[in-house]
């Protein structure tokens, strides 16, 4: 081969070497390495979560698991119209998201077998209060309330009535009750009705769930219909003497009503709060396992207690279920198991401002319990706002306070139905006589039974 021949092939090679470059290059003429793509976790938020997770707690957990698991956390809230149905949809496509966050009716999730059964996947269930987890753990709650009932101290005295023990029974409420009811001509909004209805109606007395049947057409309901009717119009209460059965009915059931709304704004007035029994609204801002709260309740003359009636207690909980068609399940058990380190859950009391910076929740890791035992004395809470905790936390740990997120929802979708179809029997016009209340309670009870039957 001749040194011209060997020097035109060396040229081609360069050429070819040039041009296979220029092809792997980019536009600007420099190769781009690859991009890894930065794995997901994908959070489903019930409609009422989103200001949960904008709280510094929850952010702050947020930022620092995205740091240390080199993450993404996505959330996906939902709409309050048909939040259910859309949140079944997400969950049953395959590689969906892996985390609901709720704080009421994950009963639907656990019978449609939507969500895992934590035991032996996240290790820090074991810290968790023995009663929420002596089933199979489908739900987390990563932190409690319990609301109370809130009773005015200057109402007790003005009866000479001493402030009721922790353990106060219905009987004791209602003994009070009647004593303020008589005292003085008193307002009427849903708050007294559902104090009558609850006297005289115990739900769970008419709905036989093991044999699916309602008892709704019975001497007892007949009974109690004609008490409650009795004692709304007895003349203890300030009743518009303008309204019939259908403006009652939307004082009580149409959210979007006159009447509701007028109900709402006097329940919240300084009048009405001024004469009245118990304060309903405020007990939904007080959690009874913070003595910060309940002494903060006593500076303005009010008595905390728990609610008298246990089985219609207000265990609240904020808490988490990882959806077994989750793409990424392992990463989801780490985010809930960080979630109940011990780290974690002390933060959620621990703060330089604790009214501001408050999560609202009381921690649920027995882990801790000592020292935030420790931690409360030394901030010096009142004796009575400590016993209370410790009353309260021991009703949890004996399993007598049952999570709202876990209630059937059904069943207490056919309460509240049942407390809306009875309205009539107690505020028609004209009082109905024992043959027609017969006749349209055996109707009530027909259509219980096949909701029952379902």
């Amino acid at each position: 081969m001749t040194r011209k021949m060997l020097c035109m092939i060396a040229v081609l090679a360069i050429l070819f070497t040039c041009a296979a470059c220029q092809s792997g290059n980019t536009a600007e003429g420099v190769i781009k390495p690859e991009t890894k793509e930065i794995p997901e976790l994908n959070i489903i938020l019930m409609p009422s979560m989103r200001g949960w997770v904008e709280q510094d707690y929850f952010a702050d957990y947020r930022k620092n698991f995205e740091k240390q698991f080199g993450v993404k956390i996505h959330y996906d809230v939902l709409e309050d119209e048909d939040s259910s149905k859309k949140l079944m949809t997400k969950l049953s496509v395959q590689n969906g998201p892996e985390i609901v966050v709720a704080d009421y009716s994950v009963d639907p999730l656990i019978k449609n077998s939507a969500v895992v059964d934590l035991k032996g996947k996240v290790e820090n269930v074991d810290k968790m209060y023995s009663s929420f987890r002596e089933n199979a753990v489908y739900y987390v709650p990563i932190g409690i309330n319990v609301w109370p009932t809130i009773l005015r101290k200057e109402m007790l005295d003005e009866l000479q009535i001493p402030a009721p023990d922790f353990s106060w029974t219905k009987e004791d409420y209602y003994s009070i009750y009647d004593k303020w009811a008589t005292k003085a001509e008193r307002m009427f909004t849903r708050h007294e009705l559902i104090d009558i209805y609850r006297r005289y109606i115990h739900e769970q007395q008419i709905f036989d769930y093991q044999n699916k049947r309602a008892h709704i057409n019975t001497e007892n309901m007949k009974i109690a219909l004609k008490n409650i009717r009795k004692e709304i119009y007895s003349g203890r209460y300030m009743l518009n003497e303008s309204y019939s059965y259908e403006n009652y009915y939307n004082m009580f059931c149409e959210i979007a009503s006159q009447e509701f709304n007028d109900d709402k704004t006097l329940a919240k007035s300084d009048e009405y709060i001024c004469q009245s029994f118990s304060n309903i609204e405020e007990g939904s801002n007080v959690n009874m396992l913070l003595p910060q709260d309940v002494d903060l309740k006593a500076l303005s003359k009010s008595i905390v207690r728990p609610y008298y009636a246990e089985d219609d207690i207000q265990l609240w909980s904020l808490g988490l279920s990882v959806n077994k068609n989750g793409a990424n399940l392992e990463l989801a058990y780490e985010f809930v198991n960080g979630l109940l380190s011990d780290e974690v859950q002390m933060d959620m009391i621990e703060s330089e401002n604790e009214m501001l910076d408050r999560v609202w929740l009381y921690p649920i890791s027995s882990n801790i319990e000592s020292k935030i035992n420790d931690m409360e004395k030394q901030k010096g809470y009142s004796e009575e706002a400590l016993q209370l905790k410790q009353y309260v936390l021991q009703k949890i740990k004996n399993g007598e306070y049952e999570l709202i997120a876990l209630r059937d929802r059904k069943k207490e979708e056919q309460y509240w139905m049942l407390r809306e179809d009875l309205l009539p029997f107690i505020f028609a016009d004209k009082e109905y006589s024992d043959a027609e209340l017969t006749k349209e309670l055996q109707k009530l009870e027909d259509k219980y039974n096949i909701y029952l039957s379902e």
